[in-house]
């Protein structure tokens, strides 16, 4: 009689596995949002944000490519934002917000945390996982 061997998954497909079923960022943050459309003035970019100037210029071809995809279908994922009295912080979605800008965008769909329910570290936390 043959003795029977168990296979062990590779370590990459049990993370991967795992990954796939965590919960979203904003459940592990315990904050509430609304949608919104916005204008594209009254939002600023956080000072954490992760890309380089180069990348969010208006002459860079990724920005142009975004541009010019948003001027012809739209927007597909509203960008995040974190409200602060009567302005808005982007926290996920710059590249988006300064593309739409540049297609000559003057609003913006959003999804709003408003002030009680986020603090900073929370607000970057969003952006981190935004940008992994």
């Amino acid at each position: 009689m043959k003795k029977k061997t168990s296979k062990k998954k590779p370590a990459a497909k049990t993370q991967a596995k795992k990954k796939a079923t965590a919960a979203p960022i904003t459940t592990a943050i315990k904050a509430t949002a609304t949608s919104a459309t916005l204008e594209i003035a009254r939002i600023s970019h956080a000072p954490w944000n992760p890309r380089t100037p180069e990348e969010m210029s208006p002459s860079h071809p990724a920005m142009k490519e975004l541009a010019s995809s948003i001027a012809s279908t739209g927007l597909i994922n509203p960008i995040t934002v974190w409200q602060r009295d009567n302005s808005y912080v982007c926290i996920a979605g710059n590249r988006r917000l300064c593309a739409a800008a540049l297609a000559g965008k003057t609003t913006i769909s959003a999804t709003v945390y408003h002030t009680d329910d986020l603090d900073e570290d929370s607000a970057r936390m969003i952006t981190r996982a935004e940008n992994e």
